[in-house]
């Protein structure tokens, strides 16, 4: 005998003589029964017992087995559980309206042992295969859960480490545009003031997507803070500090962020701006350039650094640029997620179309600036309002102090 104990089957037959017959069969294969003589109290024992299979015979009184059917499989709580219906009809028109009905199978009289058995088994089996399904569904359904609220918790906490306000100060001012694609990525940028005279300005975008690359940007937000030591220095002598210069920084980056240690890298323009007489120091670590347009009109595109930070045999000499802004001047700052958007023949923005967008928004406010640049965006490369590719960093800088 096959053992078959937590298995339970529901019999709705109005015959004594087959229910009998029917209890005998499956009892014998280990089976446990639950009888019911009519189709009421079959509802009543399915809803309250839950069976893993109902044989159902269709001639009955009072309540037949098609509406016995109808209405098993109307309940949500009792639905799917498989139905076997039995009938000494041979019609086709029977056997459809069965299967019509939510049927699993058509069992004909007189009953063959081996055939009722074979059915059983298969439909069990089917059964299952069914429950597994959907309790791996419903552990991919908690895992996604937990992903969503891993990725909007780290969506959170890249928005947080944007800085809530800039420094108020009448010779510069600021606007930007922040638009994290829906994958979360890895882009940052931070505005801080190092003293009396100087603030650091940098832009960071870490490689891939997902929460491991937010995570990093979180990281590298937190060295580059001016307690952290890494942009500023404690020194003996007057004024006890000294100011770390952009390639030293990204030295140091370097150093603190291998990629055999996060198997990412990143690319960061850094500059240290004198906003009491304009003149500025940057380094860009294999990062887009950064725009410098004259009050004039005239563009200049700042490049010098050296490669990404965590490049590891590819890393070389750090270099720095220089320059010096006048009354009117501004200062762009940006990722790639924005000259590498691309349109639906796979055309890139590019930074040529950037910088015509940039003057044409020479006499605007600078305020303006950002909104305008995405609506560009999206009007390129036809996206819907909320999508882009990659991250959409951007920021401008305004100088309004006299030079020197």
């Amino acid at each position: 005998m096959v053992e078959h104990a937590q298995e339970t089957i529901l019999i709705i037959e109005d015959n004594p003589v087959n229910l009998h017959m029917l209890c005998f069969i499956l009892k014998e294969q280990g089976y446990a029964i639950i009888e019911a003589v009519n189709g009421r109290n079959g509802l009543k024992m399915a809803a309250e017992q839950r069976p893993d299979l109902i044989l159902l015979d269709i001639m009955m009184p009072d309540m037949d087995g098609y509406e016995v059917c109808r209405k098993l499989k109307a309940d949500p709580d009792i639905c799917l559980i498989p139905v076997l219906m039995v009938s000494a009809e041979q019609e086709v028109v029977s056997k459809v309206r069965c299967f019509d009905l939510g049927a699993a199978d058509y069992i004909t009289k007189p009953y063959n042992r081996e055939e009722i058995l074979a059915r059983i088994r298969t439909h069990l089996g089917l059964r299952q295969l069914t429950s597994n399904l959907q309790k791996t569904n419903e552990k991919l359904r908690w895992k996604q859960q937990q992903l969503d609220q891993d990725i909007k918790a780290a969506a959170e906490i890249q928005m947080a480490l944007l800085p809530q306000s800039f420094p108020d100060l009448d010779e510069v001012h600021f606007s930007f545009a922040f638009n994290p694609c829906d994958r979360i990525g890895g882009d940052l940028f931070n505005v801080q003031r190092l003293d009396h005279d100087h603030m650091g300005i940098y832009v960071l975008d870490v490689s891939g997507h997902g929460v491991p690359a937010a995570m990093l940007t979180a990281l590298v937000h937190q060295a580059m803070l001016p307690q952290g030591g890494k942009v500023k220095q404690s020194v003996l002598a007057e004024p006890y500090y000294r100011l770390l210069s952009p390639a030293e920084v990204h030295e140091s980056m370097e150093t603190d962020f291998p990629i055999d240690r996060f198997e990412r890298y990143f690319t960061m323009a850094y500059l240290i701006l004198n906003f009491r007489n304009g003149k500025f120091r940057y380094s860009c670590a294999g990062h887009p350039p950064i725009i410098h347009m004259r009050n004039n009109g005239e563009i200049i595109r700042h490049h010098k650094g050296g490669v990404m930070i965590g490049a590891g045999d590819l890393d070389g000499p750090r270099q720095e640029g220089h320059g010096q802004l006048y009354s009117g001047d501004r200062l762009f700052f940006f990722t790639d997620g924005i000259i590498e958007n691309e349109d639906a023949h796979d055309n890139a923005y590019g930074l040529e179309k950037f910088e015509q967008l940039l003057t044409k928004c020479r006499q605007k406010k600078l305020d303006t600036i950002p909104t305008l640049l995405i609506q560009d965006l999206h009007n390129y490369c036809c996206s819907p309002q909320s999508s882009f590719q990659d991250d959409i960093t951007f920021l401008a800088l305004e100088f309004s102090g006299d030079a020197s």
